[in-house]
């Protein structure tokens, strides 16, 4: 059986920005999670991506609300019309893409992604 491999990148990504920010990996990722806050608040954003191309997450608001999407790793809103959110996309043997969308006038600032990535090593 192959060995289990793990890294673990810390990023720091401005709110405001849409676009692609490739993640640069030392292998082909079996699954991505993705732990993140806003600094100095109680937001929180907690996402996975599995092989099959599942994504899922979990937000938490600066008023304890939360809510979940079935279609990105990240997301964060102001309100239902200003929102930030990430979609994990071409994934290949050095990394992979978060696809950024931002809607509306989003939280400002900078939010903090502990990025946790999974996959096999050795014989595969």
């Amino acid at each position: 059986m192959a060995d289990k491999i793990a890294q673990l990148i810390p990023v720091t990504r401005d709110l405001t920005l849409g676009g692609t920010q490739r993640i640069t990996t030392n292998f082909k990722a079996k699954s991505v999670e993705i732990k993140a806050f806003i600094p100095n608040t109680k937001i929180t954003s907690h996402g996975f991506w599995a092989e099959d191309g599942t994504q899922r997450v979990h937000f938490t608001d600066v008023n304890g609300g939360s809510l979940g999407s079935n279609t990105v790793i990240y997301f964060i809103n102001t309100d239902t019309t200003n929102t930030t959110r990430a979609m994990l996309n071409n994934i290949d043997d050095t990394g992979f893409d978060l696809v950024w969308d931002v809607v509306g006038t989003p939280y400002s600032g900078n939010a903090v992604l502990l990025i946790s990535i999974h996959g096999h090593g050795g014989d595969i």
